[in-house]
């Protein structure tokens, strides 16, 4: 197996992110986030990180099936908060760019984040569609359990229907506070399969309905400023066609 560690400064961005908090997580030490990263692993979790990064279907779900200048995998995904209510990544084609920000409540480095991705979307949201996609979780009760979740409050089963992630996502919406508009990919977990989005993923797909900017895979790659980098320089290209 190829080696996976990411770089020092991407390990250590993503801890300092970490330990700032977010709208559930308080604030902590640089050095007890570090060590609960590499010893945060309850006796009783069914899976280790090791267990993650060697099962197939997991790694399927981190390695995109596209990338920058390609095609989007075009999706048609229901609000987190009605069903009924569908939104299709096709519709934006010709009107503006849509950034895609793909992750679950139980994953700590994704709370951090998304802090920041707010502040992105602010900035930009009049010119720019934002969606979040609500996905697999990172750290369900049945798999690489996290001692910060329980800590927390965070214990969560992974859904067996779309009901159920549907009601995780209203919860992470709830408390996260998040302004932009959430979609709940479906259980088979075709989209994030399609855009590598597990854990945690972010894209900008321009007007033409391309990958623009393709972020590199979370958590260590999850970079809100790169996104609003690339959103900068998409929204220059087109004042300039």
């Amino acid at each position: 197996m190829a080696d996976e560690r990411p770089p020092l400064r991407d390990a250590l961005r993503m801890i300092r992110s970490v330990s700032r908090g977010s709208a559930v997580d308080p604030p902590q030490s640089f050095l007890r986030t570090a060590i609960e990263m590499r010893s945060g692993t309850p006796a009783d979790s069914p899976m280790t990180l090791a267990d993650v990064m060697s099962d197939p279907g997991l790694r399927e779900l981190r390695t995109p099936a596209l990338g920058v200048g390609e095609r989007a995998f075009d999706f048609t995904l229901s609000r987190f908060d009605d069903a009924a209510q569908t939104v299709r990544l096709s519709q934006f084609e010709a009107e503006k760019p849509v950034a895609l920000v793909l992750g679950s409540y139980t994953c700590p480095p994704f709370r951090a984040g998304l802090a920041s991705v707010q502040e992105v979307y602010r900035r930009h949201r009049e010119r720019v569609a934002f969606l979040m996609i609500y996905i697999r979780e990172a750290h369900p009760e049945e798999g690489w359990v996290l001692a910060r979740n329980r800590r927390l409050g965070i214990a969560i089963a992974d859904p067996t229907s779309f009901e159920e992630r549907a009601m995780v996502a209203r919860s992470c919406a709830a408390r996260m506070e998040l302004e932009m508009p959430v979609l709940v990919d479906e259980l088979g977990n075709e989209v994030a399969r399609q855009y590598g989005g597990w854990p945690m993923r972010l894209y900008l797909i321009d007007r033409d309905g391309r990958v623009a900017y393709q972020g590199a895979d979370g958590p260590f790659g999850f970079k809100p400023a790169e996104l609003e980098a690339a959103i900068r320089a998409e929204l220059s290209r087109e004042a300039r066609a």
